[in-house]
């Protein structure tokens, strides 16, 4: 639907006398429209106005005590200018990071929710830094009260503007209202445009927190790109976070081996934190020995050893000598050091001479006397 309609008032309420002739009609027409432009004017100008005043009562050193002066006077002296205008000269004035963000922030909130869609499409044409960070937050705030109206704005506008961006600040909001609606919706959309896969990407990154076997399907419909698979591997962690056997049978009916293999990885690492002695098991006997599979270990290592340092340790006394014995002991013993010293240098005293405890000293980087008491 044009955004024309979603904004016109409705002509059944101008009045009995609208239908008497055309003229009259388009006058009264004219009158709403001047009328919904003075009040966007009237919120922002209040927004601008409750914002010098803060700064007023408590003046950033940096930027507050000049800029404030010429914000107040432009705001009022520039009749003639739209109230989108208003806010974009004050944001162009406002250096202060702290306070550039309240100043967004209640400009957005001063605008009624029904004058939105008039307000973004003020901002449609506008392609400057300031006019752009309004439209973001305009549009993530008409997002978060009627996404569906949003999402139609939004696939509305041209493919050469800024489509992929207001897109992902759609799904974002949407995510987080009702991720099953907004999964629905992305799948309305052509799936080999950039644009779409910015708003999935946004959509994933985002309902991953509460939903994550829905971003991940969203995700799953992209073509393989580092990026898509980037964001596939953070959906598993969070899942595998929470629900590891859940996640490790999703990942395990993956078609594709290489992918399945890396999102595999991915949740034993992310269960390592509470079960490190299954993903332990599991990276040595489902993985095919080789680059990836020292790599899995070492991860799943560096997160074990932060709960259970005594566990990994024989797990790891179990490795033949070799580069993955080394480095697994490396990463332990750096961890386990920095956490609990001095269970680490009990460790390293009852081992055996050899390698392996020549590279935890090393790792370990124990005392003298420690280092002494193995022959070295």
């Amino acid at each position: 639907m044009p955004l024309a309609n979603n904004i016109r008032p409705a002509r059944t309420a101008v009045g009995p006398g609208c239908a008497k002739t055309k003229k009259k009609c388009t006058r009264c027409w004219l009158l709403i429209s001047l009328g919904t432009g003075l009040l966007l004017i009237f919120s922002i100008g209040l927004a601008l106005f409750s914002h010098n005043n803060s700064l007023n009562e408590a003046p950033s050193p940096k930027s507050a005590a000049p800029l404030l002066p010429v914000v107040g006077r432009r705001v009022s002296a520039s009749n003639d200018r739209s109230p989108i205008d208003f806010a974009r000269s004050a944001l162009s004035q406002e250096l202060d990071l702290e306070q550039r963000a309240q100043l967004v922030s209640r400009i957005v909130e001063a605008i009624p929710a029904s004058d939105l869609p008039r307000a973004l499409q003020a901002l449609d044409p506008v392609h400057d830094a300031n006019g752009l960070e309004l439209q973001q937050h305009l549009l993530r705030r008409w997002a978060e009260l009627r996404p569906d109206q949003a999402a139609e704005w939004a696939s509305a506008l041209p493919a050469d503007s800024i489509r992929g961006t207001a897109l992902a600040q759609v799904a974002t909001a949407w995510a987080n209202i009702d991720p099953q609606a907004a999964a629905g919706w992305l799948r309305s959309l052509p799936e080999t445009e950039e644009w779409t896969t910015a708003a999935v990407m946004a959509f994933t990154y985002e309902a991953t927190r509460s939903t994550p076997l829905v971003a991940l399907e969203a995700a799953g419909r992209l073509a393989p790109s580092p990026e898509r698979d980037a964001a596939l591997a953070h959906a598993m962690s969070q899942w595998a976070s929470s629900d590891p056997n859940q996640a490790y049978g999703w990942a395990s009916n993956i078609p594709d081996p290489g992918l399945r293999d890396q999102l595999l990885a991915v949740v034993l690492t992310a269960a390592a934190d509470q079960h490190g002695a299954i993903a332990a098991k599991l990276a040595a006997t489902q993985f095919n020995p080789g680059d990836e599979q020292n790599r899995l270990v070492v991860s799943i290592i560096q997160r074990w050893a932060q709960t259970s340092p005594e566990t990994a340790a024989g797990w790891i006394e179990q490795f033949p000598e070799g580069p993955l014995r080394s480095a697994a002991l490396e990463n332990l013993t750096a961890i386990w050091s920095a956490t609990d010293p001095e269970g680490a240098q009990r460790w390293i005293s009852a081992m055996p001479p050899g390698p392996s405890r020549d590279e935890a000293l090393r790792a370990g980087a124990l005392p003298d006397d420690a280092s002494a008491g193995s022959g070295r």
